[in-house]
């Protein structure tokens, strides 16, 4: 696989980072996982439009313009021969090397953007079967809003995880937050209400772009508070991310969840996606 590190497109194999790089030393950097659908890339204005927010927010100056990413990841996807399947697609940016721990005025990032195929057959097998969640009292803190490389909550979270088909949803203090790679949807039956929370969570492109279309679908979306009680009063639930786009939640916990009721949202999700491209 050929990836692009800091200017040049070489092998996997010969992307070398200086151990003193502050992301590997403090995670001092942020990320951006994208889907391209046979070549074309989904989102890409609300994905590096959060790129850029969260480099602002480390004060990390980052030399390439929008359309260089743009085009460097054009390259990389046909470089690798990934233009008539699905790819995933991860942006990394790290402040780079400076002289201790105090110093933040690096003005070379470390920019590492790499490409490879999605397993689509698995996505697709996933979402037939729904995943089981199971609840850990585990949050992002006060960044839960910006997307660094300090994923050590996520990967302790799936630590835990029996297999492929679980995900750990985090709660603090008796709220639901997010899922350690989603952010989950529930299904309140009586007030025919889709219910999202609100705050300490990670609002992912895929969650934002579809709270717009179940908007403007009629679909009463609301963002708030949810309670880790309630969620055993829903019907259905839903988890939501970039690469696996909208997967239903057959089991939270000792809680069963129906998958029929997640059908709607995913049509409704692949005809915007169908829109977007044309």
């Amino acid at each position: 696989m050929i990836v692009f590190l800091n200017g040049a497109f070489i092998e996997e194999n010969q992307a070398l980072i200086s151990p003193f790089d502050r992301g590997f030393l403090y995670g001092d950097g942020v990320f951006e996982t994208l889907r391209s659908y046979k070549g074309k890339i989904f989102a890409w204005q609300q994905h590096i439009d959060r790129l850029k927010a969260g480099l602002n927010d480390l004060k990390i100056r980052l030399t390439y313009t929008d359309s260089d990413i743009r085009s460097l990841i054009n390259d990389l996807l046909s470089i690798n021969q990934i233009l008539t399947s699905d790819a995933y697609v991860r942006i990394t940016v790290t402040r780079g090397v400076t002289k201790d721990l105090r110093d933040f005025s690096s003005d070379e990032p470390t920019v590492f953007i790499y490409a490879r195929p999605i397993q689509t057959e698995r996505i697709f097998t996933i979402r037939k079967e729904g995943v089981k969640a199971f609840f850990v009292p585990f949050c992002r803190g006060d960044y839960a809003e910006l997307k660094h490389l300090g994923y050590l909550h996520s990967l302790k979270a799936l630590m835990l995880s029996k297999n492929v088909y679980q995900e750990p949803i985090f709660t603090q203090n008796g709220d639901v937050l997010e899922g350690a790679t989603s952010n989950v949807f529930f299904f309140d039956n009586q007030k025919k209400v889709l219910v999202t929370p609100k705050a300490g969570v990670l609002k992912g492109v895929t969650r934002n772009i579809l709270i717009d279309i179940l908007t403007k679908a009629g679909v009463c979306v609301e963002e708030r508070t949810v309670r880790v009680e309630e969620t055993k009063n829903y019907i259905s639930a839903f988890i939501t991310n970039s690469i696996i786009e909208v997967v239903g939640i057959a089991q939270l916990g000792e809680k069963r969840y129906a998958l029929n009721n997640v059908s709607f949202i995913i049509e409704l999700f692949e005809k915007y996606k169908t829109n977007f491209f044309d």
